[in-house]
């Protein structure tokens, strides 16, 4: 006698944890989400952290964009839940960075230095990136 369907497709599943289930809601093969784990070094796009081998959830989940939808990168469920409770604000995770320095909470110090470090690199390579797009720009004209 033969399993059901059912019994097959569980089974497929348990051998394939999340396979279907990534390309069917973010578009994404197998393959294409080990790339994505390889260029983040198999850590959060966030925190850093390796996902929790002891958490219902193995791997890391894929974060995105709704409108227009668009892969951002992989998250630990922790930084996925926290970035969807403040909706892609940015004042919001402004206001959590604002918040904790001015606590100058002693655990929180490190935290807040790194952000801060973080923050004036992006913007030094956000400023330079269009420094360099104005050049090539000017330069065609």
């Amino acid at each position: 006698m033969s399993d059901s369907p059912a019994v097959r497709n569980k089974r497929w599943r348990d051998k394939h944890p999340g396979s279907f289930d990534i390309l069917r809601r973010y578009g994404i093969t197998q393959d294409d989400y080990k790339v994505l784990l390889e260029k983040q070094s198999g850590v959060c796009a966030i925190c850093g952290k390796k996902p929790n081998p002891s958490s219902r959830r193995k791997r890391l989940s894929v974060d995105h964009q709704h409108e227009p939808f668009e892969i951002r990168g992989l998250l630990c469920n922790l930084c996925n839940a926290w970035l969807g409770r403040v909706e892609d604000n940015v004042e919001a995770v402004l206001r959590v960075f604002v918040y904790l320095r001015r606590r100058k909470c002693p655990s929180m110090s490190l935290f807040v230095k790194a952000v801060e470090k973080s923050l004036n690199e992006l913007l030094l390579s956000e400023s330079s990136q269009n420094e360099q797009s104005v050049n090539a720009e000017s330069k065609l004209i």
